[in-house]
């Protein structure tokens, strides 16, 4: 990927201050709270936030970075209110889960801590920058089918539903099986122009 242009939302103004948004790194993993290696399905159990498991999560995103994949932050001062992964060669692999029929990034593993406030839309909309920049000519997302609010912004920022009730293993890491979406998951795609 050639080097990356200034976001096309490098900050926004909410209540609790101005959000700042650039490419994350290693140090920003390894600084990063508990909440930030939760589970994002609501209806699964509590992730017990035993220092094993954070830190090995930790060790995982360490290697989604290794991996090319991209992560983008949104910050207030040095406090972190949102967080997404940037994949952008998985939907172009011979044997991906989803076949499309466009190069496509995937936009993974989103969480803010501020709701309602336009993070979460800022944050896809850089990932959308940043997939296009690549040269990649659309965009995918899931969410768990529970979540209709997350839903319906996807759907309201162009997205259509491409797939539902779906379940996508990653690669095992350590060990341990890893999910790029969790059953029942709908994926969503966008063609960016």
């Amino acid at each position: 990927m050639k080097k990356l242009q200034k976001l096309p939302v490098s900050e926004l103004r909410i209540a609790q201050g101005k959000v700042v948004f650039r490419v994350g790194n290693q140090k920003d993993i390894d600084k990063m709270e508990d909440f930030w290696f939760a589970s994002d399905i609501p209806d699964d159990e509590p992730l017990d936030k035993n220092q094993e498991i954070i830190e090995t999560s930790k060790r995982y995103w360490s290697s989604l970075l290794q991996d090319g994949e991209i992560l983008l932050l949104g910050k207030i001062d040095e406090q972190l209110v949102g967080r997404v992964f940037i994949n952008l060669t998985e939907r172009q692999k011979e044997r991906s889960a989803i076949e499309v029929d466009r190069p496509t990034g995937i936009i993974e593993r989103l969480k803010v801590s501020i709701e309602h406030q336009g993070i979460g839309r800022a944050l896809i909309e850089n990932a959308e920058h940043i997939i296009w920049q690549a040269g990649l000519s659309a965009a995918e997302i899931g969410v768990h089918q529970s979540n209709l609010r997350a839903l319906n912004i996807y759907l309201s920022l162009g997205y259509t539903q491409l797939v539902s009730e779906h379940e996508e293993r990653s690669t095992s890491f350590e060990g341990f099986l890893t999910f790029r979406y969790q059953r029942p998951t709908a994926v969503l795609f966008k063609f960016l122009l």
